[in-house]
């Protein structure tokens, strides 16, 4: 008990006053933000739905912003009727995406690999697949404005997720000849990137392709901006990408949620830690909080509490 008590009241010390309205500009910078992701739907009521559809009470969302959270992000996808117990007790509400989730977005390109292989992820430039996944099922809480942020896992969970390369479909091989003015038909899918190659034109094929991906992210960008302009993007499992630099803006930084608390060395001082890169880039930087490896299954020079007081109070925040 005495633990918990410690905890809570590191978390709370660093946490501020509870947020105030919608109203409120620029919230993130207000307090440390207190990024509060779980496996929420443990806390259901009715336990005869479905785990991933069960409705969360209110005294949920209440407790959380009791305890100094200051973000209420979802298990997965959106739920409005959790948005809005989430501003009712000053909370931010933040919709959840899996990446693995974007593979079953029905119709669109499949991804290419170098070797010609066709594969059942989507082509990384398929925009209209992409705004499926990341816009439609927001839409109506960005309009209502209750959802303030967009958080991506981008984990590969059953071996699904984004694809992990550059892709050599016939849309983006194409478009890259257009784009040069290359007057030829477009080679078959084996022997595309030993035209590449043998042209001396790899490097100009993948900057090119990581130039239309952040051309793509910044068009969904605009769109959700252009319904609720204060909107975040947030991210679980990736680094510096064309997706994190096409949503990281001056007015609307991203969130960067570390993993790498997973192996980091503990005894780190916080001065040292990868914060710094990232806050160069103008991102905001949380480092995470593991509950298995705080409480004993790493070893640990520090106590958990010290630790979520530490990151809290010296980074952006926690999660």
């Amino acid at each position: 008990m005495r633990i918990l008590v410690v905890i809570m009241a590191a978390i709370t010390l660093c946490a501020g006053p509870v947020l105030g309205s919608d109203t409120e500009s620029r919230w993130w910078k207000t307090r440390k933000i207190q990024f509060m992701w779980g496996q929420w739907n443990h806390a259901r009521v009715d336990k005869s739905v479905d785990f991933w559809d069960g409705t969360l009470p209110r005294e949920l969302f209440r407790n959380v912003a009791r305890a100094g959270g200051t973000v209420f992000a979802e298990l997965r996808g959106c739920r409005l009727e959790h948005a809005r117990f989430a501003h009712e007790f000053g909370l931010k509400y933040f919709a959840t995406l899996f990446a693995n989730s974007l593979a079953t977005q029905p119709g669109g390109r499949r991804w290419v690999k170098q070797s010609g292989e066709d594969h059942w992820f989507k082509c990384p430039l398929d925009q209209a697949s992409y705004e499926r996944w990341i816009v439609e099922p927001q839409m109506e809480g960005l309009k209502e404005g209750v959802v303030d942020g967009i958080h991506v896992d981008w984990e590969y969970y059953g071996g699904r997720g984004e694809a992990k390369g550059i892709c050599y479909c016939d849309d983006c091989f194409a478009t890259f000849l257009r784009g040069r003015n290359v007057d030829e038909a477009v080679p078959e899918k084996t022997n595309r990137f030993g035209w590449l190659s043998e042209r001396n034109l790899v490097a100009a094929y993948e900057a090119n392709y990581h130039q239309r991906r952040f051309d793509m992210f910044t068009s969904i960008r605009k769109t959700i901006h252009a319904i609720k302009p204060d909107m975040l993007f947030s991210s679980y499992g990736t680094s510096f990408s064309d997706f994190t630099r096409a949503v990281n803006t001056p007015q609307t930084p991203f969130i960067f949620l570390d993993a790498r608390h997973y192996g980091n060395d503990d005894r780190q001082a916080w001065w040292e830690s990868y914060g710094t890169r990232f806050r160069q880039e103008g991102y905001l930087y949380i480092p995470g909080g593991w509950a298995n490896a705080l409480f004993g299954a790493q070893a640990s020079q520090v106590s958990a509490a010290r630790w979520i007081y530490e990151a809290a109070i010296n980074e952006d925040g926690c999660w």
